[in-house]
């Protein structure tokens, strides 16, 4: 706007130009802020990848040294458990008790495998008249036997 369109306002419109522009200004403030801190911000998180940076390159040395350590002791711990003469007694102790574990398993297997053929030939017996006299008799032709 010139000079003379400027001269020409009357007050009130003067004061509504002065109230609009003292707004932009007050605008163009804020925005002048924001963009201060959003370029602080972009500079601190620029500090904060290098220190990040150094800091991470730190740690992967320290851990470095960690597992190395850690691989250290545990070949010393290898190194000192290791006794082949305990070792072979160990597995000699653990197979004598898996045969003794099988053989107890065998033994409840052949008991109950007993039983249920005893109850077959008692079921068989008691379905067949016939089957059971012939048994009787064979028993008592055996124990009237003589020796």
């Amino acid at each position: 706007m010139t000079e003379k369109e400027l001269k020409r306002l009357s007050r009130t419109e003067l004061l509504e130009l002065l109230i609009e522009e003292t707004r932009r200004g007050d605008r163009l403030e804020q925005e002048l802020r924001e963009a201060k801190e959003k370029l602080e911000s972009r500079e601190i998180k620029k500090e904060r990848a290098g220190t990040l940076a150094e800091a991470a390159l730190s740690i992967n040395s320290v851990l470095e040294a960690a597992d190395a350590a850690a691989r250290q002791y545990l070949e010393n711990v290898r190194n000192l458990a290791f006794d082949p003469a305990e070792e072979s007694a160990r597995m000699l102790a653990e197979t004598e008790q898996r045969c003794r574990d099988m053989m107890e398993q065998a033994e409840r297997d052949a008991q109950r495998y007993r039983e249920q053929v005893k109850q077959k030939l008692q079921k068989l017996i008691n379905s067949d008249p016939q089957l059971r006299q012939a048994l009787v008799n064979t028993a008592h032709k055996e124990t009237n036997r003589k020796p």
